[in-house]
């Protein structure tokens, strides 16, 4: 139990605080990070206890207060929400390993068939990622 867990948060902004952060579409774990960083950007709060409220090491939280302070509070989500993961495989790759594996590697593992679609056909697929298309696809 650290020296913060009983400081309680204000609960909620004044109406000019929650337009100037743009509370748009963020996330309620998001929310809790806005009020906490604001009440530091206030002067109510260090950024020592912010970072232990919000279970974040001081750094994290300097980070954190940084993107608030320059990008408002849209700035404190993920950077990458909305839009595709870059590790995403394309959707055509799926149905092309499930064809194939239907057609000619249906009595295969999923190990082999990993290996075979490298092999012969240039698909570097993740087992796991190949095992989970093949259970969705109803082959195991």
């Amino acid at each position: 139990m650290s020296a913060f867990d009983n400081i309680e948060m204000s609960a909620s902004f004044p109406g000019e605080l929650e337009a100037d952060i743009g509370l748009g579409g963020n996330e309620r774990g998001d929310v809790q990070r806005i009020r906490v960083l604001s009440e530091v950007l206030g002067g109510r709060r260090t950024v020592g206890s912010a970072a232990a409220v919000l279970e974040l090491t001081p750094r994290q939280a300097r980070r954190l207060l940084a993107r608030l302070r320059h990008g408002g509070g849209g700035a404190i989500g993920p950077r990458l929400r909305g839009r595709p993961s870059n590790h995403q495989i394309e959707p055509g790759i799926q149905s092309y390993a499930i064809d194939l594996m239907r057609e000619r590697y249906a009595d295969f593992g999923r190990s082999l068939a990993t290996e075979k679609l490298a092999e012969l056909h240039g698909m570097r697929v993740c087992a796991e990622t190949l095992q989970k298309w093949m259970i969705a696809a109803g082959l195991r």
